[in-house]
């Protein structure tokens, strides 16, 4: 294509401005009155506690996150387009940590977006930078024949052929592309012979687990919606959104829901459509982000997905190759503007809880698990964004979140990417920025916003999109990659958050599931205990280092780690020295 991408068009009849305007007052109704009513609640149950009253302490203090991006020679320009107002432009893109060469550190691939569908620039691909074990890395996209083109979305490293080694999939605006690692740095697009070839659709986020329990890792695909380049405008349509004229191409209501897509393994390097079979198509979502956790405690994967202006998905897996949609009796059938999702146990009660981020005064959503209150007997949650949040997030519109223990405490926090939909009426070729958030788990007293003590970084602003996390530089703290759309990536190095002590398992499995996606970790230090999933693709269109890492604060020993692998074999650690990255083999049968 060339330098000029024509307006778009919806794929189905349009929906009037009318009816548009009607569909967003109701939703922001209801989004005001589900704050309320669930503010109102858990003030009642757990004693809500007001933002004035949560001050930082100094038990807050000693972590700061540096802007390392020029010295670690990662450089990266994201959309290098003149932005016209059309849906696809703004969604952003995302980043994927994944050892690909097998050194121990961490390397990066970055997901661009742009109107150059076949890369002849390269500045306008997908760039894969390898990590020199000295806090910098190396763009090697040329060396490895990875070429990610056109109007990207997300990646996910996953090994889908069983050969030790993990291979890259990505997803973008009419495409998505798989790169089979052949060794030594170079890859092959095996796409069309996987299996995985498509001509049309918007795959988004993407998500990997051995759903089936077979020995080989499956794929997950959400899509988003009915979006067309087309070769005629569309009537320029106008919706007042909170005071703002936005353009009929900009809103997702303009298009009709995609059904998103499960890829069963075969187990020889080719793939299965099984989404209707299994139950999981979500046609009438407007899927973002999805991701494969176990959230009933069960031993089988299920499926969170993160909907766009329609009900998030929940998927209970079965066993039998099908699963459950129990989102409505669950709790989590929120119809807000889902963009991101993560998953960690981050009240410390050993299940999984969820956070996802949401649009403009839509407030995110903290799902605590509590399923472990009915013996495992029923799949319930409960929003607890306003006793542990506030009213912070509803002034952003969120996209990357993840779950870390930043600091080493034992506990999990949770960063927050947010950019703003809205474009400045003086200057319609940008977007507003906002401010990403950083919020320190106090335990019982839930998240205080810890911005102005962890450094100059959280008071810039961006048009935050895709968010990716992991300890990059093996020095025991995690660190954050950040992408703005329309702009570029900040790689923020955790300084300080290894004073606490900490512990990394790289889990190898062996036969198809090298990286043991789908293991669980419980290590118990003292009178504590925590538990860890290895997952693979969450966020927004990312996907963070799936070795576990844990904070042990003063503990100096952890007297026990337990791994329960995807096929249910559990294997026992005892005793093991803290301040260390331990590979844990799976025990052959």
């Amino acid at each position: 294509m060339g330098d000029s991408l024509p307006l778009a068009k919806a794929s189905s009849r349009p929906l009037s401005g009318l009816v548009v305007a009607q569909a967003l007052a109701v939703l922001f109704l209801a989004a005001t009155w589900t704050f309320t009513a669930c503010r109102s609640g858990v003030e009642e149950a757990t004693g809500f506690i007001p933002d004035e009253e949560r001050v930082v302490r100094s038990e807050d203090e000693g972590v700061e996150f540096v802007d390392v991006t020029a010295e670690s020679g990662i450089a990266f320009s994201h959309f290098n387009d003149v932005r016209t107002s059309v849906l696809i432009e703004d969604m952003g893109s995302g980043a994927a940590w994944g050892d690909y060469d097998g050194d121990g550190f961490v390397d990066l691939f970055i997901v661009n977006s742009s109107r150059d569908e076949l890369g002849e620039n390269p500045a306008n691909t997908g760039k894969l930078f390898r990590n020199h074990g000295d806090g910098t890395f190396e763009d090697v996209t040329a060396r490895s024949q990875i070429k990610q083109a056109g109007l990207g979305m997300g990646a996910v490293w996953f090994d889908h052929d069983g050969d030790g080694d993990i291979d890259l999939f990505a997803t973008g605006f009419g495409r998505q592309q798989l790169f089979r690692n052949g060794g030594h740095g170079v890859f092959e697009d095996v796409t069309t012979q996987s299996g995985l070839r498509i001509e049309s659709g918007w795959p988004s986020g993407s998500t990997v687990a051995d759903y089936d329990l077979d020995g080989d890792l499956d794929l997950y695909v959400p899509h988003y919606v009915a979006f067309e380049i087309g070769d005629s405008e569309v009537e320029t349509l106008l919706n007042k959104q909170y005071g703002l004229d936005i353009p009929f191409t900009l809103n997702p209501f303009s298009y009709e829901p995609l059904a998103n897509k499960l890829y069963r393994n075969n187990g020889d390097g080719t793939f299965d459509d099984v989404s209707s079979v299994a139950g999981v198509a979500n046609a009438e979502g407007r899927s973002l982000q999805a991701v494969f956790c176990d959230l009933d405690a069960d031993g089988l994967p299920d499926l969170y997905v993160a909907n766009d202006i329609s009900p998030d998905a929940l998927f209970i897996n079965r066993g039998d190759g099908t699963f459950e949609n129990m989102a409505e009796y669950a709790r989590t059938a929120d119809a807000r503007g889902s963009m991101g999702v993560a998953v960690g146990d981050y009240d410390g009660d050993l299940d999984q809880d969820i956070w996802v981020t949401h649009w403009i005064a839509q407030d995110d959503a903290l799902f605590r698990n509590m399923s472990q209150l009915s013996n495992g007997d029923e799949i319930r949650f409960v929003d607890r964004i306003a006793a542990d949040v506030g009213e912070r997030s509803l002034s952003y519109v969120g996209w990357g979140v993840g779950f870390i223990d930043f600091d080493n405490d034992g506990r999990l926090d949770v960063i927050v990417v947010n950019g703003s939909t809205f474009e400045p009426p003086e200057a319609p070729t940008t977007l507003d920025t906002m401010r990403n958030l950083l919020f320190r788990n106090r335990g019982e007293e839930g998240f205080v916003l810890v911005n102005d003590i962890a450094g100059d970084v959280w008071a810039t602003k961006d048009v935050g999109r895709g968010a990716s996390f992991a300890d990059y530089d093996n020095d025991g703290d995690l660190d954050i990659l950040i992408l703005a759309r329309g702009d570029g990536v900040k790689l923020l190095r955790n300084q300080g958050g290894n004073a606490r002590n900490w512990l990394t398992l790289d889990l190898n499995g062996f036969s198809g599931n090298r990286q043991a996606i789908g293991a669980t970790v419980t290590i118990g230090a003292g009178a504590t205990s925590q538990r860890q999933t290895v997952v693979a693709g969450s966020s927004y269109l990312s996907m963070n280092d799936v070795r576990v890492h844990f904070g042990l604060g003063d503990h100096d020993i952890v007297d026990s780690v337990e791994v329960r692998w995807p096929d249910g074999h559990l294997q026992m650690l005892s005793a093991v020295s803290v301040n260390q990255v331990l590979t844990i083999s799976k025990d052959r049968p």
